[in-house]
């Protein structure tokens, strides 16, 4: 019983943790969007992207059962690093010439990359 209220709690702390880092996550894109109109420093995108990769990494632990490292080797070769290839030849290009909404492609990384550490080979 006592274990369940801990995994209860567990799961509560990282509904709040999720609340807090989306409220920062977004000031911070805001306020970063904000100096890139202001000086047409398009580069400072490159910080959105790694902002929503941590994010999504933090959206990657609620489905992480040990922090033991067990690296599914598998699952980083064919899914992480073919996303992260695509998020750096997108930013490449954005940097460039073309406006793409990244966050979701970003998002995507940094949870599968939590996952593929973290997870057990099958």
């Amino acid at each position: 019983m006592e274990k369940l209220k801990s995994k209860y709690l567990l799961y509560l702390l990282w509904v709040a943790g999720f609340v807090v880092i989306s409220f920062l996550i977004g000031r911070l894109e805001e306020s970063i969007e904000d100096q890139m109109k202001m000086s047409f420093f398009i580069a400072l995108r490159w910080v959105i992207a790694g902002l929503n990769v941590i994010w999504g990494g933090y959206i990657g632990l609620i489905f992480i059962k040990s922090l033991k490292i067990k690296i599914n080797w598998s699952f980083l070769g064919c899914v992480v690093l073919p996303l992260f290839m695509i998020l750096v030849w997108q930013m490449i290009r954005y940097s460039i010439y073309l406006r793409l909404d990244l966050q979701v492609l970003a998002l995507a990384c940094g949870a599968t990359l939590v996952y593929s550490l973290f997870s057990r080979p099958s």
